[in-house]
């Protein structure tokens, strides 16, 4: 298993030569989140870095990736333990947990007529079954992550309609948000959660450039992890899917697990033409790991 992202930490790389196409599975897998009206989001599984998972249930305690209707419930012990007065529907959904495990944030979603995002509401709350969720931050846009920082404040990527995203650090106390990057199209922190990485595209230029790299609070622009081309296909899916499909970081941040289509890679250059799912070190060697792979996810 690839060391990544706290979501759903059991996700293993899905790696089988016997397995259909990339571009015609992405078609199969894309055809159910178009039908559910969901844009990104799915109801994640999540695990807070102090090993309690959580995850949405439906009200009969059935897991669902479209919810209808639920709240959050944390797995402690081997059992369940519901948040009665959360509340979680269409593609909302858990997106961090505090490093100490004390409280979690998810989104909520205001749909329209024809399940689209009219608003999306990023809320906070503790880790305790009486626990009142707190509203932290409204958007007319899709928020599509949120996460916990080291120096208090939180941060927030919100997109627009097939468009790259903003990222912001929220202070929930004074709700005053401080721009990080445009253009992003999705970002990790380190296992400190003082190092911001960034995913972000690079869409004036003649064929769309993405690039992973840290990010600088002094506004310095650091060297990238990794570049690539982003294809047709693979920026559509980065519109339509989580990020989480396609790369995450190690803990330490020494290396990028990343997901591409075709013959992409520009840093560190790649000669094959299949998609393939790569490791990424210290921006300088790269590695396939699968012919075919995807969700990666680096234990801690």
């Amino acid at each position: 298993m690839l060391p990544g992202r706290s979501h759903a930490a059991w996700l293993a790389a899905k790696t089988a030569g016997t397995l259909l196409p990339m571009k015609k599975r992405c078609l199969l897998l894309l055809l159910p989140v178009f039908l559910a009206g969901c844009l990104f989001s799915v109801n994640h599984p999540l695990v807070a870095p102090d090993g309690t998972a959580a995850v949405f249930l439906g009200a009969d305690g059935t897991y669902s990736p479209f919810l209808e209707e639920g709240t959050l419930h944390l797995l402690r012990d081997g059992e369940f333990v519901p948040l009665p007065a959360t509340a979680g529907s269409g593609p909302g959904g858990v997106l961090d947990g505090s490093p100490d495990g004390v409280e979690f944030l998810y989104v909520q979603y205001e749909m329209g007529e024809w399940l689209e995002p009219i608003s999306s509401t990023l809320y906070r709350v503790a880790a305790e079954p009486d626990a009142e969720p707190v509203p932290i931050h409204t958007s007319e846009l899709p928020i599509r992550d949120a996460a916990f920082h080291a120096d208090g404040r939180i941060a927030l990527l919100v997109v627009g309609d097939e468009t790259a995203g903003t990222l912001s650090l929220l202070d929930p106390e004074s709700g005053k948000l401080e721009e990080v990057s445009d253009a992003v199209l999705g970002f990790r922190q380190d296992a400190s959660r003082e190092t911001l990485y960034l995913l972000a595209v690079d869409e004036n230029s003649p064929v769309p450039v993405g690039f992973i790299r840290p990010w600088e609070p002094d506004g310095n622009d650091s060297d990238p992890l990794a570049v690539f081309v982003l294809s047709g296909e693979m920026l559509d899916a980065f519109y339509t899917l989580d990020d989480g499909f396609f790369w995450g970081v190690e803990p330490f941040g020494r290396a990028v697990a990343l997901s591409v289509y075709d013959n992409v890679m520009i840093e560190p250059p790649v000669d094959e033409e299949v998609p393939s799912l790569f490791l990424v070190w210290n921006g300088e060697s790269v590695t396939k790991i699968a012919d075919i792979g995807y969700m990666p996810t680096f234990s801690p």
